[in-house]
């Protein structure tokens, strides 16, 4: 038996002898089953068993609802992954699910092993898209908790995963974009070459584990501000899998300003110094 075997599965299938042949099959390797052969059917028995931890969705179950059409209902009322089954491998079938979040697509008769593979695969990538989530949703706590420091994080494909107001206040005025979670910080929102280039390093060093401090000086009108501290951090998982990377930016110009009035005064006094002796 697999590591998830025990949990119970959701099984809409119209056809009631391929239905009891899955559904058989799926109880011998340790799960539950409930078994829906309509749309309707399975929405009714989602609803109530809170306990159904995944979905097998067949995509055309016939007259009434869709697979599709049904597993966007059930998405909306609690997230559980699904996993959608079909007897076509046409594009036109699986464009039926593109913009449907899914964890998998499995053609009627590839096998046992291929079917309970994909359910053990669909398992641990709601797992780690969960621990995601979480992490994310801690992030966006900490972030709001300091309107005066820009924060921002991305996976590792550079996208959004969160930012505060602050950042996006400043991608707005250097930028003049309005970012939004799931948008490329690379390739949507910086527009110099050299300003992207510069960004990725720091994204990658990040993302392959590192964390670190940068040091940015330079005048941007645009902000009033001219001396920036940035700490690099990758996002680890549970399993210490990196998710994506946070970057947290402060503002030292008052720390350079007290620096520069502190090497004036030691030079002031070593200048006295050398006059009175």
């Amino acid at each position: 038996m697999g590591m998830f075997a025990g949990r119970k599965l959701l099984l809409v299938e119209d056809e009631a002898i391929i239905a009891m042949a899955e559904a058989h099959m799926l109880r011998d390797a340790g799960y539950g089953v409930e078994v829906a052969h309509s749309g309707e059917k399975a929405l009714v028995l989602y609803g109530s068993d809170p306990e159904i931890s995944l979905v097998l969705m067949d995509i055309d179950l016939g007259m009434g609802l869709s697979g599709p059409e049904t597993a966007e209902r059930m998405i909306t009322a609690r997230d559980v992954p699904v996993v959608f089954l079909t007897s076509h491998s046409e594009r036109v079938t699986v464009d039926k699910v593109r913009n449907i979040t899914r964890y998998g697509y499995v053609i009627k008769n590839s096998g046992n092993f291929v079917l309970l593979s994909s359910i053990e695969m669909a398992f641990e990538l709601f797992e780690a898209h969960k621990s995601q989530r979480e992490t994310v949703r801690l992030l966006r706590s900490v972030m709001e908790c300091h309107p005066d420091v820009i924060i921002f994080a991305l996976d590792t494909q550079y996208r959004y995963l969160g930012f505060n107001e602050r950042h996006r206040a400043v991608m707005r005025t250097i930028w003049g974009k309005e970012i939004k979670e799931g948008m490329n910080m690379l390739d949507d929102v910086i527009g110099s070459h050299a300003d992207r280039i510069k960004a990725k390093a720091g994204f990658d060093r990040a993302l392959a584990g590192d964390s670190f401090v940068a040091y940015e000086e330079y005048g941007d009108e645009r902000l009033s501000r001219s001396y920036w501290q940035d700490f690099w951090s990758p996002i680890r998982a549970a399993d210490g899998a990196i998710l994506g990377l946070t970057c947290i930016v402060l503002n030292i110009d008052d720390l350079k300003r007290m620096e520069a009035r502190v090497e004036t005064l030691e030079a002031e006094s070593n200048l006295r110094e050398r006059v009175e002796s």
